[in-house]
């Protein structure tokens, strides 16, 4: 069962992943997690109220909110990878260091799997850094920038899946809906500000000439005919924690704003709020059946599904040892499944 459970969380983690990586290519991951948050929090809290399960003790809730902002971490840092490298790099290496933390955890905890099982988690290493390119694959190097991004959002993950899995049997469902309590406020406050900022910033772009704004901005002079060219365009930064994007305004690109949003942008924001509330459920319900050490190897092979999305939906180029590391996930989830 735990297994079972482990592998949904995994199939929906990264079919998840995949939506939102695509999307944010287009879409702030700050809108999109936003609403996909808020979407969350109104679900799970309707479940639990209709299960009626008892209120837990403040322990597993403040684990539950600690997991939440970790995940919160992970998908902003994650999104921000996909939205700025390739998939296929960026979504595995998340995989590697998520999958680290939770293994160690757990062990230091007490967790003492059976040796198929441990033969099983390395194997399950091992099949990350395939998928990710890190053996035998060569490419370009990645952007330091994309590679950051990419090693938070695993430590944020690792993290949240020691931190449910700290949330106890006693908890029930309630450290899902403490997690999205504390994350709904922080993204919404975080967009407000983001939303404020870009006003202010437009509207010093858009100010008549000779207004106190513009009066610090002077056209540039064309050496050759003297004729007059605008400014150089603003940039809009949508970054998180002082990094940022510089976009310039093309004529073959929109300008980004913060609040744009289309039809497809909200419907993939209501499918990240139910793929990754589910998979926060199997997952919180995989560790009440089975070792931390074992479920989070599990779950955290999640790269291997968005990678198999980006192949088969997008085409994306898949080398031979990527190829490889499918095939170790797999065998890791069989040695795993039989040593647990």
């Amino acid at each position: 069962m735990a297994i079972l459970l482990a592998g949904l969380a995994a199939l929906l983690y990264g079919t998840s992943d995949y939506v939102g990586g695509r999307a944010s290519r287009r879409l702030s991951p700050l809108v999109l997690i936003a609403i996909a948050d808020a979407i969350g929090l109104v679900v799970i809290s309707l479940i639990v109220w209709r299960l009626g399960d008892p209120r837990p003790p403040t322990g597993s809730l403040l684990w539950g909110s600690a997991a939440g902002l970790c995940g919160l971490l992970g998908v902003l840092s994650l999104y921000r990878a996909l939205s700025a490298g390739v998939m296929t790099v960026a979504a595995p290496i998340t995989g590697v260091v998520g999958v680290s933390i939770p293994v160690v955890v757990g062990f230091a905890l007490g967790d003492r799997p059976g040796v198929v099982a441990i033969f099983g988690i390395a194997l399950a290493i091992a099949a990350v850094a395939f998928v990710s390119g890190a053996i035998g694959v060569p490419h370009q190097p990645t952007p330091r920038r994309v590679v950051a991004f990419a090693v938070l959002a695993g430590t944020g993950f690792g993290l949240l899946f020691v931190f449910y899995q700290r949330a106890g049997l006693s908890g029930g469902w309630w450290p899902l809906v403490a997690a999205r309590s504390t994350t709904v406020p922080v993204i919404w406050t975080l967009l407000a500000t983001m939303f404020i900022t870009e006003r202010r910033r437009a509207a010093a772009v858009a100010a008549p000439i000779g207004s106190s704004v513009d009066s610090r901005v002077e056209p540039a002079v064309d050496s050759m005919d003297g004729a007059s060219s605008p400014p150089e365009p603003s940039a809009f930064e949508i970054g998180l924690g002082g990094e940022s994007i510089q976009t310039a305004v093309r004529p073959a690109e929109p300008t980004p704003s913060i609040l744009r949003l289309d039809r497809a942008g909200a419907l993939s924001a209501v499918a990240i709020a139910f793929l990754a509330g589910g998979a926060n459920a199997a997952y919180l319900a995989s560790t009440r059946y089975g070792l931390l050490s074992i479920v989070a190897v599990v779950v955290t092979l999640f790269p291997a599904v968005t990678v198999t999305l980006a192949m088969v939906l997008d085409a994306e180029r898949v080398r031979r040892p990527q190829s490889i590391g499918l095939v170790l996930a797999g065998l890791a989830v069989v040695l795993v499944t039989i040593g647990a």
